[in-house]
């Protein structure tokens, strides 16, 4: 698991993955944490999100380069893999598709997510129903690979959530499940939190019910991709 930023911590990740008895390799690239040279010795691979940019190398962290590289192998050995905001822009990339500011500027706070049909029925984001609320945070979008398919969308950007293979992307924040969670964006990103409708304020007090509903999505999509990571571990070993 490759974390980037204090704020875009695992949070519910970390606990989904404990009760998955699956272990953790936490590397801090902020804090000067190497990213493996392979994912051979590993069952998955996770990439968190984000400040910086995944369009351009120049614009991102020094391990991008890595990191898109790793999500190249796991699609190539057909191992799960998880993008998440930054690291669903990077897995867009390793795809081969184009990463770049999104026009319709940028999505901040809670908000609804719609899951297409398909998707609905079959895959990770399978019974979660029509809509998830989510926590969006994010002004870079990207375009959906060719091959990938398209798992939901919201008003102002088509492609949120896709599966490329044995990988899947999630431009919203779905590991967020607390309120410390929402205040730790917050703290980070102050001018960007007042960009969303009713600013920070709003933001924070529409938390405690939005944690609420979308915990069951978050429960289906998150918990049982580790659980399904937790169950491959179980039959190799046996």
């Amino acid at each position: 698991m490759i974390q980037h930023f204090p704020a875009d911590a695992p949070w519910y990740l970390e606990r989904a993955m404990a009760a998955a008895r699956v272990a953790i390799d936490l590397r801090r690239v902020d804090r000067g944490d190497s990213v493996p040279n392979s994912l051979e010795e590993y069952s998955a691979l996770v990439v968190l999100g984000g400040p910086a940019s995944a369009a351009q190398e120049s614009n991102g962290y020094p391990s991008l380069e890595a990191e898109m590289r790793l999500f190249v192998e796991a699609h190539g050995d057909n191992k799960p893999a998880l993008g998440v905001c930054l690291g669903a822009q990077a897995l867009a990339r390793a795809a081969g598709a184009r990463v770049y500011p999104g026009t319709a500027g940028k999505e901040i706070g809670w908000g609804k997510m719609r899951v297409t049909p398909e998707a609905a029925a079959k895959g990770p984001l399978a019974r979660v129903g029509d809509e998830l609320t989510v926590l969006h945070w994010h002004g870079d979008t990207f375009d959906l690979p060719e091959g990938a398919k398209l798992l939901a969308s919201s008003d102002a950007y088509p492609n949120q959530a896709f599966q490329w293979g044995s990988c899947l992307g999630l431009q919203p924040h779905l590991e967020v499940d607390s309120l410390d969670g929402v205040r730790a964006f917050i703290e980070a990103f102050p001018e960007e939190a007042e960009l969303a409708e009713g600013g920070a304020d709003a933001i924070l007090s529409a938390t405690p019910e939005a944690i609420r509903r979308s915990e069951p999505g978050r429960l289906i999509v998150l918990a049982g991709w580790a659980h399904s990571i937790g169950a491959e571990q179980s039959v190799s070993l046996t």
